[in-house]
């Protein structure tokens, strides 16, 4: 339950937030390409599986540590955001380099975010396989049925 409500709030504010849901409160300067919001929805659920992963392993007593959420998170919000409406973009490269450099490379930005997050998945959920003894004991009871 914790990854299902983490998605659906990452996705809420994140979709404000960069203006990839029209809203009053932001109008993009420049319009939202369709890769974006596979990318917005793939995201938000990486993030939510992490998520659920960390509260999991909580559980068993392992911490796994935020920091990739967080990352995950923070890039994937600059992957789909408006280059000419981020204001640190525009301090940093200015308006020009933002529009030019930045705005192509969202897409690869968003693709590398997900394929980060999916491996940090993938080793977290490897580590508590390794961990748990019920895993352990199914895995080579199925062994020795198929065996």
């Amino acid at each position: 339950m914790v990854g299902v409500l983490t998605a659906a709030a990452f996705g809420l504010s994140v979709g404000v937030i960069t203006g990839a849901i029209d809203t009053p409160i932001l109008e993009r300067a420049t319009p939202a390409y369709a890769i974006d919001y596979p990318i917005w929805a793939l995201n938000a659920v990486l993030v939510g599986a992490l998520a659920g992963v960390s509260m999991f392993a909580m559980r068993r007593r392992q911490d796994f540590g935020s920091g990739p959420i967080y990352a995950g998170g923070f890039l994937s919000a600059f992957a789909i955001s408006c280059p000419l409406c981020n204001g640190l973009l525009v301090a940093a490269f200015g308006t020009g380099a933002a529009a030019n450099f930045f705005d192509p490379a969202r897409p690869f930005i968003g693709g590398a975010t997900a394929l980060f997050m999916a491996f940090v998945l993938f080793r977290r959920v490897q580590s508590l396989r390794a961990g748990c003894v019920e895993c352990q004991a199914l895995t080579e009871a199925a062994s020795q049925t198929t065996g």
